[in-house]
């Protein structure tokens, strides 16, 4: 009887070793159109929210005080940029065309727009797996490591622990907690296996982000990003 408990006990570690056991192939493929993605910081409780549709992109930023939700919006054809908040009731906007007189708008497209529109999804849900080269400002906290060290993609699998759903998704967790990449903070992080976009991240100390929403087949303007669309006689924002 006890050779047969110790048989069971062997055979469920094995099957736990088998669960855990990672053979994807990971790579970063942003997606390029018609995204929608929305997430809450674990360390301060605000929200961030994100699109684009075709030219245009758009992005929305709980700012934490007296400017409430912080709107900016961008047009790719027309490289027009403008911002504006949620505590102006007519929603009026500065913007880098010349109409508002406001000269400290006048580059604003041109600094802070997204310089690729077919990579502009938000910095939190890329930084896992982007590679940056040369001296770039922002470099990848995961991959980017992997790429200076000479190591392949497949070393994840030391670091996966199994499955978990975020947003409908079942995602790679991956874990360095406990043996954190050289240079960086231990983590875990979940990852879209589609398109290598993380889900959620939460540091040592608690810190993190997550989606919740994630919506790669977003053809019409939300209330989230675009609130003039839902009021009467505003004026649409570019």
């Amino acid at each position: 009887m006890k050779k047969l408990f110790t048989l069971i006990l062997s055979l469920a570690a094995l099957s736990a070793s088998a669960q855990t056991k990672w053979t994807g192939t990971y790579e970063l493929n942003q997606p390029k159109d018609c995204w929608h993605v929305a997430f809450k910081d674990l360390a301060t409780g605000l929200s961030t929210w994100a699109g684009r549709i075709g030219d245009r992109y758009a992005d929305a930023t709980e700012s934490g005080d007296e400017q409430g939700t912080v709107y900016q919006r961008f047009n790719f054809r027309n490289k027009r940029g403008c911002q504006t908040y949620s505590v102006d009731p007519d929603f009026r906007y500065v913007d880098d065309s010349g109409d508002s007189g406001d000269e400290a708008f006048a580059g604003f497209y041109k600094a802070f727009a997204p310089k690729n529109p077919d990579a502009c999804m938000v910095w939190e849900l890329v930084e896992f797996g982007i590679v940056t080269k040369g001296d770039d400002a922002q470099r990848g906290s995961v991959m980017q490591r992997f790429h200076g060290l000479g190591w392949p993609a497949s070393k994840l699998a030391q670091y996966y622990v199994g499955d978990e759903t975020i947003c409908n998704v079942k995602c790679w967790k991956f874990d360095t907690r406990k043996k954190p990449l050289p240079g960086s903070v231990g983590a875990t992080y979940w990852i879209d296996p589609s398109n290598g976009l993380c889900l959620k991240q939460q540091a040592v100390d608690g810190s993190g982000f997550e989606v919740f929403i994630y919506d790669l087949k977003y053809i019409e303007w939300t209330r989230d990003l675009y609130p003039e669309l839902y009021k009467d006689k505003l004026p649409i924002l570019p």
